[in-house]
């Protein structure tokens, strides 16, 4: 059995309002996006997690990844949509458990994360 995580972070925000997309929101210096993604790998037990982004952003974002097995992919108009293409990108096999955590959510304790697992 492995471990995925998919983070649908594709939204436009709109309800939220702005210039900047909420998951792109900086927050003591860092996006809320690299926020959740520190408190996913910061658990140690995900083989891979995949994070669905604006199509806009993709290519931002792969050049300054600096989270090991992170695998940056283009979102969906729809949440449902970005789950789905997050799914896709993944090689799972009938044992694997796949969590699945919104990009604007960076609060989640580890232990939380282990607690769901």
């Amino acid at each position: 059995m492995k471990f995925y995580a998919i983070i649908p972070a594709a939204g436009l925000g709109l309800r939220f309002g702005g210039d900047t997309k909420k998951q792109f929101l900086k927050l003591h210096g860092r996006t809320l996006l690299e926020h959740t993604l520190e408190r996913f790998h910061s658990v140690g037990i995900f083989e891979k997690i995949v994070v669905c982004l604006p199509s806009d952003e993709l290519q931002v974002v792969n050049a300054t990844n600096s989270f090991p097995a992170t695998l940056f992919i283009e979102g969906g108009a729809t949440r449902a949509e970005s789950v789905y293409r997050g799914f896709k990108a993944l090689n799972l096999q009938d044992d694997d458990l796949v969590l699945i955590h919104d990009a604007v959510r960076p609060l989640v304790s580890s232990e939380l994360i282990l607690n769901v697992v």
